[in-house]
């Protein structure tokens, strides 16, 4: 194999593992909505049809064009279904020149070699079209904005300080490259964290919640559901030392507060207060759990018998036989 053969076959190769990166969805639908003429010949032809298109522009209308306010699944799909149906309808139309895309002087503009691609959308399809002219729009104005430029000018600037001011272009290209890398991949990192956590909604989600809920979902009854886990969990098997710790209180409290149940060994019911009802008591040798070297304080449940336990007083007030 001699050199060119070497360059074509790795060229090849890297275009293949890269093209997904250099293909994101707006690429893809920036392409099927470019006004060029040499862009749309190139795209109707049947050699270059390419599904990917296609799924690109579905998935991106389904961002870019459904309302966000629509709750129910059966009412989104319906709309989803629609959005694109006429999307289809009136890229046709602007492929083949028909309907609103007739008149022959918006394409004399479109051949210029300095039209911009979402301001010709918007002074021709956007005002005739239901989806496609707005969605046009979005797709073709991305690569102009500055968001992208900004990123990638923080990360040269990680790199370009103090005593490596100096750096030189092609070094700091390839650190640029792996800085912005290495943070992508912590964001995502952090945002599955985010999930296991639980953190489905932010402050922002709330601004316009009127969307979400109708009057008519308001007045129906809601009944709260506590789920309760009838074991000792691993985060409750912490020791402490003689201070303990005022936020594992609070959470050993919410988890137990509020509860009754009944005692086998006094044959009489107990219940939990509405607050407080974490104890901090002192390990010993007769206890279940095994002193830690340092700490040996631990977290107990309050328990307290009913018309005997005096909650306006302190438990060390109470008679110990009431808890």
């Amino acid at each position: 194999m001699d050199e060119f053969q070497k360059l074509e076959y790795w060229a090849k190769k890297h275009v293949k593992h890269y093209r997904s990166r250099l293909l994101p969805d707006h690429i893809r639908a920036a392409y099927l909505c470019s006004p060029h003429k040499d862009v749309i010949k190139h795209a109707v032809d049947p050699n270059n049809l390419d599904p990917e298109d296609r799924m690109a522009c579905e998935r991106l209308l389904k961002k870019l064009m459904v309302p966000a306010g629509i709750v129910s699944e059966q009412e989104r799909e319906r709309v989803e279904a629609e959005v694109i149906d006429t999307f289809l309808t009136e890229l046709e139309l602007f492929q083949t020149k028909s309907g609103p895309f007739q008149p022959r002087h918006m394409w004399i503009i479109a051949e210029d070699t300095k039209a911009l691609a979402h301001v010709w959308h918007h002074k021709y399809s956007f005002p005739f079209t239901k989806i496609f002219g707005k969605f046009a729009c979005y797709v073709s104005s991305k690569p102009t904005g500055i968001g992208g430029a900004e990123r990638h000018w923080q990360a040269v600037k990680r790199n370009k300080k103090g005593k490596r001011g100096n750096l030189s272009t092609d070094k700091a290209k390839k650190l640029s490259c792996i800085t912005a890398a290495y943070s992508y991949e912590r964001a995502a990192l952090r945002r599955v964290e985010s999930q296991k956590a639980g953190t489905l909604w932010e402050d922002d989600d709330f601004e316009n919640y009127n969307n979400f809920c109708s009057q008519q979902l308001l007045d129906i009854p809601m009944t709260v559901t506590r789920i309760f886990r009838a074991w000792e969990e691993g985060w409750e098997k912490v020791q402490f030392n003689s201070a303990g710790d005022e936020k594992f209180a609070a959470r050993f409290s919410a988890k137990y507060e509020n509860l009754m149940w009944y005692d086998p060994d006094s044959k009489k019911t107990m219940h939990s207060a509405a607050g407080d009802c974490a104890v901090l008591i002192k390990l010993d040798k007769n206890s279940e759990r095994k002193r830690k070297k340092g700490k040996g304080w631990a977290y107990d449940l309050l328990g307290m018998y009913d018309n005997f336990y005096d909650e306006d007083k302190s438990r060390l007030d109470n008679d110990p036989s009431s808890y």
